[in-house]
């Protein structure tokens, strides 16, 4: 385990812009390329369906149900376009498959020519796990003494538990898998108030976690003092699951997800997961313009968004954890020496380079290798698991042990205040070093609330800075202000 240390100063910069990317054709990547990884993806994206909004080539709007199924025929979905509405807007999707015999895809073909298809990149989680192992009993943990797991005493958490700052009552969205019941969370896992948006069907009563990832996630998060792994332990679980049982999932649902956690009071939403192309690709397009207020949305509300940077061994960083700070927080993983986790012999490792604007990802890093948490398929067991995935939670925990002690200090300030304490990184590839909750609390405590000056610096470009202003009034003309 490595020295806490002196405090290290980041500024931040909350604003968008034009979405840029590096002049360069191909991935910039790790010893393997990260092929391998992106080949590991595509195996697990065998049979699945990729999600496309169905638009009129002529007026580029989206089709009404009636016209989607005149344009589209079947074209290999069964169940014919359906609508969905997101951030306000109806939209008419339909589910096409990614592997195509020659009639599907001279049926796509043909609807092509009567309407404009426009794919949607998938959701994953980033990681290669094999299924969760066989459960290890608890009694690893503090329950019999040994105490807090090593990853939760790096970054300082115990410290403020020792001030009785423990997250008490602030909600965290795990917006995954889905989260199972287990002991680490006692009686504050809210199943009940938990949602699923799956392949962009209508909202659907909570799904239990086959596949593991959301449990392990919120278990860092939000499991017990006596469990020894959770960093904010009388936090709360917002279960929301937009991925299946293999860990796939689609961006529009990602999205519902998110503004279904604004509206239900999460104050911390944590994204474990990563947007590939069909081809398991990190994505590197554009990003519409939905993700871009739906993350200014969060910022609006007060609502802090934790992204993994992802695990392809890359030299920028996946989506949404590519959104500048603090609209979205990226986060990378290290190991408990501090080092960048990479792992070149399997293609995988935390990602770290350009992000929106071009800007140096990831904006903090969180210990991620051989985590351990809770186990989705035993009530008292937990395993391990390795990734920027298992990082992110713990600065979603960290998040929610500085909420719980400032409720009305905003977003921009907590993650200035994570960004300035962070252990100073021994490359930029960790961005502003490694997470330490207790110096930030510090930080925070050492005059008012208002100690850290939230607002960002303005951008030199004056085009950059219009853009803001017009942001701004976009959302004051919604009835929404920010909260000061």
């Amino acid at each position: 385990m490595f020295a806490r240390r002196s405090t290290f100063a980041w500024s931040l910069v909350a604003i968008f812009t034009a979405w840029t990317f590096p002049a360069r054709d191909a991935l910039a990547q790790g010893p393997k390329g990260g092929e391998e990884y992106a080949k590991r993806i595509r195996e697990r994206l065998k049979g699945a369906k990729q999600l496309h909004i169905v638009k009129d080539k002529a007026t580029s709007r989206s089709m009404s149900m009636a016209a989607a199924r005149g344009a589209l025929g079947t074209a290999d979905d069964r169940e014919g376009p359906r609508e969905v509405t997101v951030g306000g807007e109806k939209l008419t999707v339909v589910e096409l498959p990614i592997e195509r015999d020659d009639q599907t895809s001279r049926a796509i073909a043909a609807a092509e020519e009567k309407a404009e298809l426009t794919p949607l990149l998938f959701a994953i989680t980033p990681e290669l796990n094999d299924p969760p192992p066989a459960p290890s009993a608890l009694s690893r943990s503090a329950g019999t003494g040994d105490g807090p797991e090593e990853s939760v005493k790096i970054i300082g958490a115990p410290a403020l538990w020792r001030k009785n700052l423990r997250g008490a009552g602030v909600v965290v969205a795990v917006v995954d898998t889905g989260v199972s019941r287990h002991s680490c969370f006692e009686n504050r896992l809210d199943i009940a108030n938990g949602a699923v948006f799956l392949n962009g069907r209508q909202p659907g009563s909570m799904i239990m976690d086959v596949k593991g990832h959301g449990t392990h996630v919120a278990g860092t998060i939000a499991g017990s003092e006596a469990s020894g792994f959770g960093v904010a332990p009388e936090s709360r679980i917002l279960p929301i699951q937009v991925l299946d049982e293999r860990g796939n999932g689609n961006e529009l649902d990602i999205i519902r997800g998110v503004e279904y956690a604004i509206d239900n009071g999460a104050k911390v939403i944590n994204l474990s997961l990563a947007l590939v192309d069909n081809q398991g690709r990190p994505a590197r397009t554009p990003i519409p313009e939905r993700w871009r207020e739906v993350a200014e949305l969060a910022l609006a509300k007060n609502v802090a968004l934790i992204a993994a940077a992802g695990n392809s061994n890359a030299t920028f960083v996946s989506a949404p954890a590519s959104f500048p700070p603090p609209n979205v927080v990226g986060v990378g993983a290290v190991f408990l020496d501090g080092r960048r986790w990479s792992d070149p012999a399997r293609g995988q490792g935390s990602n770290f380079g350009s992000g929106q604007f071009n800007a140096s990802k990831p904006d903090i890093s969180a210990p991620g290798v051989s985590i351990y948490s809770a186990h989705n398929r035993a009530s008292n067991g937990g395993w391990t698991m390795t990734g920027t995935s298992m990082a992110t939670p713990h600065v979603a925990g960290a998040l929610a042990l500085l909420r719980g002690k400032h409720p009305t200090v905003k977003v921009d300030a907590l993650v200035d205040a994570l960004a300035k304490t962070a252990l100073p990184p021994s490359s930029s590839e960790l961005g502003a070093g490694i997470l330490d909750v207790e110096k930030a609390e510090a930080l925070l405590a050492g005059g008012s609330d208002t100690v850290i000056d939230p607002k960002p610096k303005p951008p030199a470009n004056e085009k950059v800075l219009r853009d803001l202003e017009d942001r701004i009034l976009f959302w004051e003309s919604k009835g929404i202000k920010r909260i000061d």
